[in-house]
């Protein structure tokens, strides 16, 4: 039977603590009969103290922790945006000699679980929503940098008042609305704005695509049209909508490509415009037209700023990425515009 420092404690009636503090001579607080005991449990067992493991303990950590916020189990590693996030923060984290550890989470107790099983450097957490983020964001006492998480401005400055905490977002709402300002200029008017659910009232990605796409539709004193896609009721409940509208703008293009393959079931004749220039993009028929945004740089970057803050060296807390307009075949000029 392998003899661990948990069953000499138990044998010599003491604490695990205390039979460390024997092992590596810091005994000074303890009796000397306890002491004797302890030794004399040692020597019965023969046991020697992992000095690789203690040395691991020791050691600074290597370890990264790469946090994704999944609403549902099924959201993970296969998402494009995620992967492509993912493949920045591990060849990044190669280059500079650490490992990382990939996990999705559903709530602030997935996340203690993790941050107690394994001994972290630094977080990076993408997709946190606001509401949840301040119960997260307490659990942590390790430089972390946090990914496409939007708060609200007075949340925002609390957050930044701790050095440990930095941000690396996307331009979304000025990204949407130059998105939204293309279909204007090619002579739509009837444009929608399509995403997956969410709340107007809580700072998020969709919720900062939303205002963009809104500001340049108001900026025309063009109406607005909000459609929200559910996964159970498909596009299908949106037909009679989708009727109506000549073009449409989606917070995604995994999304968009859905939309596409449902509008050639349909006979639907709609200009698409998306977000992100997945590879998927330039590969569907009609090609989609989108705004690229380097998500494989976002994670070259987050872990950059991470291991200079684990380093103590000072860099920006708050970095807003850019985007670029690709132009394909997914959107139509209306004739005489």
């Amino acid at each position: 039977m392998k003899v661990t420092i948990k069953k000499i404690a138990e044998e010599a009636g003491v604490s695990v603590t205390t039979v460390s503090n024997v092992i590596n001579q810091r005994a000074h607080r303890v009796s000397k009969e306890k002491v004797a005991l302890i030794r004399s449990i040692i020597e019965k067992y023969n046991y020697t103290p992992n000095q690789n493991a203690r040395s691991l303990v020791q050691a600074p950590s290597k370890l990264i922790g790469l946090i994704y916020y999944a609403k549902h189990h099924k959201r993970d590693v296969v998402n494009p945006f995620v992967s492509e996030v993912l493949s920045g923060v591990e060849y990044q984290a190669k280059e500079k000699g650490y490992f990382v550890l990939f996990h999705s989470v559903q709530t602030a107790d997935d996340l203690v679980k993790i941050q107690n099983n394994w001994k972290f450097a630094g977080f990076i957490l993408v997709g946190v929503p606001s509401e949840l983020f301040k119960t997260i964001d307490t659990l942590l006492e390790i430089p972390v940098v946090y990914i496409d998480t939007f708060l609200d401005a007075p949340e925002l400055r609390q957050a930044l008042s701790d050095p440990r905490k930095m941000f690396v977002n996307t331009e979304d709402s000025k990204l949407e609305a130059e998105a939204t300002d293309y279909l204007i200029t090619q002579g739509h008017e009837a444009i929608g704005f399509i995403s997956r659910g969410f709340d107007e009232n809580q700072p998020s990605v969709n919720e900062q695509r939303y205002l963009g796409y809104k500001e340049a539709m108001l900026a025309q004193g063009f109406e607005l049209c909000k459609l929200e896609f559910s996964s159970d009721a498909g596009f299908i409940s949106l037909l009679e909508q989708l009727r109506q509208l000549t073009a449409v703008v989606v917070t995604e293009d995994l999304l968009a490509i859905e939309l596409n393959k449902f509008c050639q079931t349909q006979g639907l004749e709609l200009s698409i415009i998306g977000m992100d220039d997945i590879v998927f993009a330039a590969l569907i028929e009609p090609a989609l037209t989108t705004i690229r945004i380097d998500h494989v740089q976002k994670g070259v970057l987050a872990l950059d700023n991470l291991l200079a803050n684990i380093s103590k060296e000072f860099v920006g807390q708050y970095t807003n990425v850019g985007g670029k307009l690709i132009v394909r075949d997914s959107v139509k000029k209306i004739e005489g515009a």
